[in-house]
């Protein structure tokens, strides 16, 4: 698959992709930009743990709950050329890493989520976030028996994004709807803002 590309570095664009590791990302990204340029909407890449070192094109966010595997993550994007995320997101402060924010405690799939909301993102997509036992992880091709769980996470918070947030796939889709050219065009309102939440953080 060649290079993916946004439309123009994240100043902020105006959709935020979301890219986990469930499923097949890559083509679900690819799907997705596909709608968003077809619409006329730049996008801004929010990549997140194994994807994190297979992703070829800009990541103008990474973000993981796992800060020890970044370095691996990091040695394999050298190894293949690609650029390095222009921001890195963790739970709390690591070293390499330059933003950080508190976790909702439903994957890192929707800690993508919650860092685009607090960045004041109202179009989010998700890409391989399907959050479902049978959504293979893409390398591994193992079931994730953790899945519903973490979907105790999104439900907590599920009113609050149900207009923000759409999926390509899975539970995410069932419950969020999917990505169409009269959601990205729609003005959503959001009277509300997040902000960057560093409290009762814990590792």
């Amino acid at each position: 698959m060649a290079a993916p590309q946004s439309q123009r570095s994240e100043s902020r664009a105006d959709v935020a992709i979301c890219v986990g590791g469930g499923n097949d990302p890559l083509a679900e990204y690819a799907a997705a930009l596909t709608l968003c340029t077809e619409n006329g909407k730049s996008v801004a890449n929010f990549i997140c743990n194994d994807t994190l070192a297979c992703f070829p094109g800009t990541i103008h966010h990474g973000a993981t709950l796992h800060p020890d595997k970044w370095v691996y993550w990091k040695s394999i994007r050298e190894r293949n050329g690609y650029p390095m995320p222009e921001r890195l997101w963790a739970h709390r402060s690591y070293d390499d890493f330059t933003n950080w924010t508190k976790d909702w405690q439903g994957s890192s799939g929707l800690f993508l989520v919650k860092i685009a909301r607090e960045l004041g993102y109202t179009h989010i997509v998700l890409c391989g976030i399907p959050m479902t036992e049978d959504g293979l992880h893409f390398e591994r091709r193992q079931h994730w028996t953790s899945a519903p769980g973490f979907r105790k996470g999104w439900a907590r918070v599920q009113g609050a994004l149900r207009p923000f947030v759409r999926s390509m796939s899975g539970w995410t889709a069932e419950h969020f709807g999917r990505p169409d050219s009269e959601w990205l065009a729609s003005d959503i309102p959001d009277p509300f803002p997040m902000k960057t939440n560093h409290s009762g953080v814990s590792a």
